[in-house]
């Protein structure tokens, strides 16, 4: 019986692996209400081949702003197009959400603000990018009325061309709620409609745009080794940041096997569309939105309530 039970387990096996987790196609994008089933279908790169990401057109805008939840998230995800907009004279502005201060268990290292203001100013000034900030708490975020007004006036007075923001679906619930201020804080603009570029931290995005980094790789490797306190106490990401770079210029068209090439992925949107997607998906149920962080989840909801009786 044993036997039997075994053999059987392995034919089942077999036939499950021969179906793949997600083949499937997909009818209606907007009756999908599970956002981390979106996740997984956008992650198995089921579109990759249908896909040919658009270059980002420099030449075609002014002012970029970066919004980043911690203090290297924008230089993992648009380290390298900063550098490149740098040398067609675009002004960037980098904005952050949080405070970036961290408990990491693995080390028992306790990170602090003040470390990774350090850290994210050397970065910057590599590619002479401004830095803002937001000041929300990265260990219990609770953003208020006033950040999200406070943020406002900061993309109302610099007028971005393109907001870079990570992927609306990237896993980190911090970075998700990035998103969610932006959404609040671009509702009450008027005459607003700049392009929203979701860029990869965490997740494998679906790209609709690419921006070949092969000519400013060794200076984004230069930013991200000016974040000790995460390489060294948490994740080589600087090491991690380029291994993605380089695995993301698979999407370069032009590309030579026996050349090293890399590049950034994103997810480009109109702002409008990108609101229609928040509202989709992150409103309908923040607990689900926000994976069961607590700390997170209990800010969100907090803000929601806020904005919605304000509105």
């Amino acid at each position: 019986m044993k036997r039997w039970l075994n053999g059987l387990t392995r034919r089942a096996s077999k036939f499950l692996a021969r179906r793949g987790p997600y083949r499937f196609a997909l009818k209606k994008w907007s009756a999908i209400d599970d956002i981390d089933v979106a996740v997984k279908v956008l992650g198995t790169e089921f579109f990759r081949y249908q896909l040919e990401p658009t270059p980002l057109p420099f030449q075609d805008f002014r002012r970029f702003v970066v919004l980043a939840p911690h203090q290297d998230d924008e230089t993992l995800g648009v380290g390298g197009t900063m550098a490149l907009a740098n040398s067609y004279g675009i002004k960037t502005t980098v904005i952050y959400t949080t405070e970036g201060e961290q408990f990491d268990g693995l080390t028992r290292q306790w990170i602090t603000a003040e470390t990774r203001d350090l850290e994210a100013r050397r970065a910057l000034r590599l590619v002479d990018a401004e830095m803002k900030k937001i000041g929300v708490s990265n260990t219990t975020p609770k953003p208020t009325k006033d950040n999200i007004q406070q943020l406002s006036s900061m993309l109302n007075e610099i007028r971005p061309d393109i907001i870079f923001v990570p992927w609306l679906l990237d896993a980190p619930s911090r970075h998700r709620l990035a998103n969610h201020m932006l959404y609040w804080a671009a509702k009450s603009l008027t005459n607003f409609s700049p392009e929203i570029w979701g860029y990869q931290v965490h997740n494998s995005l679906y790209p609709n745009g690419i921006v070949d980094i092969s000519s400013t790789i060794d200076l984004k490797r230069e930013m991200l080794e000016c974040f000790e306190s995460q390489n060294q106490n948490y994740r080589r990401y600087d090491h991690l940041g380029i291994c993605m770079a380089g695995w993301n210029s698979r999407y370069l068209t032009d590309a030579k096997h026996q050349t090293a090439r890399f590049a950034e992925l994103f997810f480009a949107l109109p702002l409008s569309t990108h609101c229609e997607l928040i509202e989709k998906f992150y409103f309908s149920d923040l607990k689900q939105t926000y994976r069961g962080d607590s700390p997170v989840i209990d800010g969100a909801e907090k803000l929601q309530a806020i904005m919605q009786s304000k509105s």
